[in-house]
């Protein structure tokens, strides 16, 4: 028999304590309850804590525990050192921990249920189709999908493989614009959440409307959600892109000329019949969430741009890092759920401006939650020349790929184009400056194309 079904309180700590008593007994629970289907906030701490151990390889028990949260400095949060011991010494064994994990799991259910019907029932506005619907994406968001045996998996890899054979393309995702950054990466995957990330200036935002822009170009719905930029300050940037009219004309009608307004015309009509879409209204993850959802729905979108993480209103938490760890579980959800790609753009902070070399490193994200984690690809952004003036590199930006899950890792150089609001493929690679050559340097920012000329 199961034990109480009201005592949730309970069979709560009895999975906690169970888990501290023996490390396998998670895994005879870890396919029934997630953290998210604790209903106390220390208790899913705890178990997340747990999950990240065992997953490990390592021990859970309470004193593994105790130093975790130590060296975490979240011991306040979980109620301090005696309370994970508590857990551990009043659980007496782990015979019902499935059973407790189901009361568990089931309560969860419940008040999510509850907490959606309250939701629902508040909506109103024109996007409160799209937001109901997120709304009971997140009540059934933590049920498992059905287990696929050997037979099952293989026959969906061998569709892949064969859809692949058929394709005209060489890549197997959405094309970045960019032919060394497309072969290191294979093209946007589906199912990838995809890091930009830079210090400002560096064209972070830039790149990632690009790759927006690119995608639509070749037929590939694209959907930008943008909570930094208006949309016509979007269009306008792509128009000067499109058209190679210099944005500083294009932003100020004054300026444009007669012979300007064919190119710039031309561009806007070829940019209003892509299958492009913008969001500049959205100020948090719920609404985020649900304007992708609604743009996949009603468009097909298959790559989303979100910029940036730091201009959203962060969920609740007790630190900026775990707020951001359910921003980017939350997109990477989303984004497996519904066969997209989504480029989330973010600011690295200004520490790595102490270093010598200054191009953004994987520990420059230790700050920004879970992002490391669950980010698929991250891709930093970086101009030498913003820090030095006198850098032969002028003119040019480093795209550098940290980390790949599915690919290697490297620096793809692209020409900075910024007085027309975009980047360039630099075939070339960057320019390599002899030691006796005379200096050159590269015009990239304003008002002209970033061809090298002679001092």
């Amino acid at each position: 028999m199961k034990p109480r079904e009201n005592n949730f309180a309970i069979a709560e700590q009895n999975v906690l304590g169970g888990c501290m008593l023996d490390a396998k007994a998670f895994w005879s629970i870890a396919d029934v309850v997630t953290e998210r289907d604790f209903s106390s906030r220390r208790h899913s701490v705890i178990f997340g804590a747990i999950s990240e151990l065992v997953r490990e390889g390592s021990s859970a028990d309470s004193i593994t525990l105790a130093e975790w949260f130590e060296s975490h400095k979240i011991s306040d949060l979980v109620g301090g050192v005696s309370y994970v011991i508590d857990l551990a010494n009043t659980t007496a064994s782990t015979a019902n921990i499935r059973a407790w994990a189901e009361i568990v799991r089931d309560h969860a259910i419940g008040r999510r249920v509850r907490e959606a019907g309250t939701k629902i029932a508040s909506l109103t506005g024109p996007d409160s189709l799209a937001e109901a619907q997120a709304v009971l994406g997140s009540v059934v968001g933590g049920s498992a999908a059905p287990t696929k045996d050997a037979k099952a998996a293989m026959r969906g890899v061998l569709r892949v493989m064969q859809a692949q054979t058929d394709r005209d393309s060489d890549l197997l995702g959405v094309s970045t614009g960019f032919p060394m950054l497309d072969e290191m990466t294979a093209g946007f995957q589906v199912g990838e959440l995809v890091l930009v990330a830079g210090r400002p200036s560096m064209g972070k935002s830039l790149l990632a409307m690009q790759f927006a822009h690119t995608a639509a170009a070749a037929g590939v719905p694209a959907h930008v959600v943008t909570l930094e930029m208006q949309t016509a300050a979007c269009v306008t940037r792509m128009i000067s892109a499109r058209s190679e009219v210099p944005f500083d004309i294009v932003r100020d009608a004054k300026k444009i000329e007669d012979h300007h307004w064919p190119r710039i015309v031309s561009a806007g009509d070829d940019i209003g019949a892509l299958p492009l879409y913008f969001d500049d209204d959205v100020y948090d993850l719920a609404s985020a969430l649900a304007r992708i959802r609604q743009a996949n729905m009603q468009h097909g979108t298959r790559l989303v741009v979100l910029d940036y993480v730091q201009h959203m209103r962060l969920p609740e938490a007790q630190t900026m890092a775990l707020a951001v760890q359910e921003v980017t579980r939350e997109l990477k959800a989303t984004a497996k759920a519904l066969g997209i790609t989504i480029v989330l753009v973010s600011q690295l902070n200004r520490s790595l401006e102490q270093r010598a070399d200054k191009r953004p490193m994987m520990s420059d994200l230790r700050e920004s939650g879970a992002i490391e984690q669950d980010a698929d690809v991250i891709l930093f952004i970086y101009r030498d020349e913003y820090y030095n003036t006198e850098s032969p590199h002028a003119g040019f930006a480093e795209a550098l790929i940290r980390k790949q899950r599915n690919g290697r890792t490297g620096m793809v150089p692209l020409r900075t184009r910024f007085d027309i609001q975009r980047f360039d493929a630099a075939p070339g690679g960057l320019p390599q400056i002899a030691p006796s050559a005379p200096a050159r340097r590269y015009r990239g920012f304003g008002g002209n194309s970033g061809r090298a000329i002679n001092d």
